[in-house]
């Protein structure tokens, strides 16, 4: 949500889109000469791409890989992530399509630090219509209360887009002054005065 709905190119490398995650590797497992000399390795996000639950997660049709398929592609790929209710998958489709409203190309950006561990920001035109974008980067459950720090807003506000972990579900009506947000979680609520 915070780098495809702020200004700027946002870039995706492969697996974003799924949630993928880094794949540990052992020493001999590595390929790159690189990352056996210095022993840093960035071979770890360039495990095969996950697309189903087959063996070598659907990459190929071979018994072994360059690199070893991340052992997470069980529920981790493209097909169950295309049948699932939620997924990061459907997530990351919703913000592109989002990102496609002129609000996000051309509107005003305003920043805000809620709390010591959430993050927020707006992005409003001119159409009296505001989006906020809401990150709970801790570990702790928060109060957010988004009109102590934008006081010309609408009692309430819609959850457009809402991720894994958030309680909230698109479509629901929350209360702009009193609404919590789970750990890792986030949302992008849309309200109709900025």
């Amino acid at each position: 949500m915070l780098q495809l709905l702020l200004p700027g190119t946002p870039v995706a490398y492969m697996g974003d889109e799924l949630g993928m995650t880094d794949t540990y590797l052992r020493y001999d497992q590595l390929i790159d000469y690189m990352s056996k000399s210095i022993g840093i390795s960035r071979e770890t996000v360039r495990t095969p791409f996950q697309w189903d639950c087959s063996p070598q997660a659907g990459f190929s049709n071979k018994t072994k890989t360059w690199l070893p398929v991340n052992p997470n592609y069980v529920t981790l790929n493209v097909e169950f992530e295309q049948n699932a209710r939620r997924s990061h998958l459907k997530i990351f489709k919703e913000i592109v399509n989002l990102r496609q409203l002129e609000i996000f190309r051309t509107g005003d950006v305003q920043f805000y630090e809620l709390s010591e561990y959430v993050f927020a920001f707006s992005r409003s035109n001119k159409f009296l219509k505001t989006y906020f974008i809401v990150i709970n980067l801790g570990s702790e459950l928060e109060n957010i209360n988004l009109r102590k720090f934008k006081k010309r807003l609408s009692s309430k506000v819609t959850v457009k887009i809402s991720s894994l972990f958030a309680e909230q579900n698109n479509g629901d009506v929350v209360s702009a002054k009193s609404f919590t947000l789970r750990p890792s979680a986030a949302l992008v609520l849309e309200s109709s005065f900025y």
